[in-house]
């Protein structure tokens, strides 16, 4: 009984140190000049950055990776700091690269399994649109994640050449 309340009051001091350590990074950005001037909430999980991936951010903002960087968290909060014409990205408390767009993204999975793409290939989304490939390149995943920005497609945390169709 005592280990246990020992073990979750580690785990709460371990937790709280974690939000003052994040307070503190910001506290430090912000008196060397950075100002917070958005923050939000990425839409779904975070997998981290790869190049030109759009991550779909609550409010109507997609955040596109300049960079690749592994990182996961489930629906982290999202920073955007500035100084100057510099601008700073944190997800998670990490700085990552890239560019922040006005816009919204639509969130599908293929239905079924996704073996990647060949020329005129027509990959059903359980949103009804079709996706029809323009490249080749192997791929495979069941269920995987499609994030739709304009006529960008990533499939999987890849990015796809093709055309969207309604069914």
């Amino acid at each position: 009984m005592k280990s246990s309340a020992l073990i979750s009051l580690c785990l709460i001091a371990v937790s709280s140190l974690s939000v003052v350590a994040h307070a503190e990074d910001l506290r430090s950005l912000r008196s060397s000049g950075w100002t917070i001037v958005y923050t939000g909430t990425v839409s779904d999980a975070f997998n981290g950055c790869n190049y030109n991936l759009p991550v779909p951010i609550d409010g109507g903002y997609i955040f596109v990776c300049r960079e690749y960087n592994y990182h996961y968290a489930y629906r982290p909060d999202f920073i955007v700091l500035q100084r100057g014409s510099a601008t700073k990205y944190v997800i998670d408390d990490e700085v990552f690269d890239g560019e922040l767009y006005r816009g919204t993204a639509t969130i599908t999975y293929v239905s079924g399994s996704f073996e990647g793409c060949d020329y005129d290939k027509l990959i059903p989304l359980e949103n009804g649109l079709l996706f029809k490939c323009r490249t080749y390149k192997y791929h495979y995943a069941y269920h995987p994640k499609v994030v739709i920005v304009g006529d960008y497609v990533t499939i999987d945390g890849e990015k796809y050449e093709g055309t969207l169709y309604r069914r």
